[in-house]
C-alpha cells in the first residue's frame, strides 16, 4: 500500500505541475525596473524625445503640447499592472483648450490591454472634458467637482503600442491635474491542452491505481 500511495501523490503532484505551468502564463508580468521621470513640460519633452518608464517608451510628437504653461509639470508612474500620465498646473487651467500628444510602445511582456483618463479640481463648479483617443474608443470625462474618472477603453486583441491624443476643454472654472492612465497585462492566450494533461495524468494513473488495488483484493 505504501508503494502504491507513494505513486498516487506523484500522479497529482504531476497534474498539479502541468496546470500551474499553464496557468502562470496568464499572470501580468512584473515590470522592468527603469526610472519614471518627473519635470516640467518645456524643458523635458522636446520635440521626438522618449522617456522609458518600467517597460514603456512614451514617445512625444515633435510639438507635443499646446495651451499647457512650459512650467506645467508632469510624472509618469507605474504600478504591477498600469502606467499613469499626469500634468499638474499650479494655477489651474482656465477656460480654453489644451493638448498633449505621446505614443507608447512596450518594451517588456506586458501589452496595453485598456485605457482611461480622469480629471482632478479643487473648484466645485468646473465644468470640463478631457478625452483621451486611442486606437480603442475614445475614453472621456467631465468634472463637475473634485474629480471624475472616465470608464476604460479596452483593446481588442491587445497591442504593443498605440499613439494617443488628449485634450482637455476647460468650459468653466479651472482644472488642476489630468491622468492617462493605460492598463497592462499580457495577452489572454487559452490555457492549451497543458491542464487538461494534467487533470488526464492523474485520472489515468488514479484509474491504473484503482485497478490494482481491486486485483491485489
Amino acid at each position: 500500500m505504501n508503494k502504491l500511495t507513494s505513486k498516487t501523490r506523484k500522479a497529482f503532484l504531476a497534474a498539479g505541475l502541468l496546470s500551474g505551468a499553464a496557468l502562470s502564463s496568464l499572470v501580468v508580468a512584473a515590470p522592468a525596473n527603469a526610472a519614471c521621470p518627473t519635470g516640467q513640460l518645456l524643458s523635458t519633452l522636446t520635440a521626438g524625445v522618449t522617456i522609458s518608464c518600467g517597460d514603456k517608451d512614451y514617445t512625444f510628437a515633435a510639438n507635443p503640447f499646446t495651451g499647457f504653461a512650459p512650467t506645467d509639470t508632469f510624472s509618469i508612474a507605474q504600478t504591477f499592472s498600469s502606467h499613469t500620465l499626469s500634468v499638474l498646473s499650479g494655477g489651474g487651467w482656465t477656460p480654453g483648450t489644451y493638448t498633449l500628444n505621446y505614443s507608447i510602445t512596450t518594451t517588456g511582456a506586458n501589452f496595453l490591454k485598456a485605457y482611461n483618463s480622469a480629471i482632478t479640481t479643487p473648484d466645485l463648479t468646473a465644468n470640463a472634458t478631457y478625452t483621451m483617443t486611442g486606437s480603442g474608443l475614445p475614453s472621456s470625462s467631465v468634472a463637475n467637482g473634485p474629480s471624475m474618472t472616465a470608464p476604460e477603453s479596452l483593446y481588442m486583441p491587445l497591442l504593443n503600442s498605440d499613439a494617443f491624443t488628449t485634450t482637455l476643454q476647460v468650459n468653466s472654472g479651472f482644472i488642476t491635474q489630468i491622468t492617462s492612465a493605460v492598463r497592462q497585462g499580457q495577452p489572454d492566450t487559452v490555457p492549451g491542452p497543458l491542464p487538461l494533461l494534467g487533470a488526464g495524468a492523474a485520472f489515468g494513473f488514479s484509474r491504473r491505481i484503482r485497478n490494482r488495488i481491486k486485483a491485489s483484493a
